[in-house]
């Protein structure tokens, strides 16, 4: 009986080693996991008139003619956006953005809709005061940076 108990003793021990092997790895899981998500759900918002946002990188003008000396530019975003240069929101959270300034217009440069938001008249791609939107997913969908710029 004593080779006995000493053999089951051994098989706990063992089985106490693996169960906190599994539950090491479980949490490692859990945070890995836990990264993933904040992740997904991180968007990135840049706010500012021409002339910063294009200091930054976040905004150039595109296009036009040299025969017309550079008319008809369109400001676009830029080609490789920093997301440390923008503000970093949560998608699911954060539905409202409030405007620097509520009494200027702000343009949406980046390719998210206005028909997923509150904005009244959303073809004019312009917002003012905040900018409350209404379904995350679909506005969030053709890209995570946003980019207002100041009129």
């Amino acid at each position: 009986q004593t080779a006995e108990i000493a053999m089951l003793r051994q098989q706990v021990d063992s089985v106490s080693r693996s169960n906190l092997a599994l539950a090491a790895r479980n949490d490692s899981i859990a945070a890995e996991n836990a990264a993933m998500a904040a992740h997904d759900d991180s968007v990135f918002v840049a706010i500012g008139t021409e002339k910063e946002l294009a200091a930054k990188g976040i905004v150039r003008r595109e296009g036009g003619t040299l025969l017309l000396f550079g008319r008809g530019k369109t400001l676009v975003p830029g080609r490789t956006l920093d997301p440390a240069v923008f503000e970093v929101l949560s998608k699911s959270k954060d539905l409202t953005i409030q405007l620097p300034q509520p009494d200027k217009d702000y343009r949406i440069v980046s390719r998210q809709s206005l028909e997923f938001t509150d904005v009244a008249k959303p073809r004019d791609a312009i917002v003012r005061g905040s900018l409350n939107i209404t379904d995350p997913d679909r506005f969030w969908a053709p890209s995570r940076f946003l980019i207002l710029v100041q009129r």
